[in-house]
C-alpha cells in the first residue's frame, strides 16, 4: 500500500489548519526621512553631534565601504547608515530606538552600525594626526 500518495480527509484538514497557523508576516517597510532636509542645522547638530558639512564630508569619505551592492529589499543608503551610526553613537541609547529612529528593525541597525564605524575607523590616517611626543605619552 502506497500511503504518501493518498490523503484523507483528515490529513487534508490538519495541512490547511497547519498552514493557516503558520502564515508569514507581510513585509512592511518604514518610511526614512531625509535628515538632511528634515531638520535645521541646529536641530541637525543636536541631534547628531556633527554639523551638516561634517555629515557629508563622512558620507563621500566611505560611500564606497558601506554601499549595498544591490537595491533589492529596499536597501539602506549610505546617508542613512551614517545617520543610523551617528545618532547611536551620539545619545548612547538602545539599537531598538535608533533603529525606529531611521526606520529600521533592531537587527539591522546593529549590523549598520558595526559597518560604518568600521569604515569610520579605517580612516583614522587621514584625519588622526599625532606627534612622536603625543605617541610616547600615550604608549607609557
Amino acid at each position: 500500500m502506497d500511503f504518501l500518495g493518498e490523503l484523507t480527509d483528515d490529513e487534508d484538514f490538519f495541512e490547511l489548519v497547519n498552514n493557516v497557523q503558520n502564515q508569514r508576516l507581510i513585509q512592511t517597510y518604514r518610511e526614512r526621512p531625509n535628515h538632511f532636509t528634515k531638520w535645521n542645522d541646529r536641530d541637525f547638530k543636536f541631534r547628531f553631534r556633527l554639523s551638516k558639512q561634517v555629515v557629508r564630508i563622512i558620507i563621500d569619505e566611505i560611500r564606497d565601504y558601506i554601499s549595498s551592492k544591490t537595491d533589492r529589499n529596499h536597501a539602506l543608503s549610505p546617508e542613512d547608515m551614517v545617520f543610523l551610526t551617528l545618532r547611536f553613537l551620539a545619545t548612547g541609547c538602545f539599537l531598538q530606538v535608533t533603529g525606529d529612529f531611521c526606520g529600521v528593525d533592531k537587527s539591522t541597525a546593529s549590523r549598520v552600525v558595526h559597518k560604518v564605524t568600521r569604515a569610520i575607523a579605517h580612516l583614522k590616517r587621514s584625519f588622526i594626526k599625532l606627534s612622536e611626543e603625543d605617541l610616547i605619552s600615550i604608549r607609557q
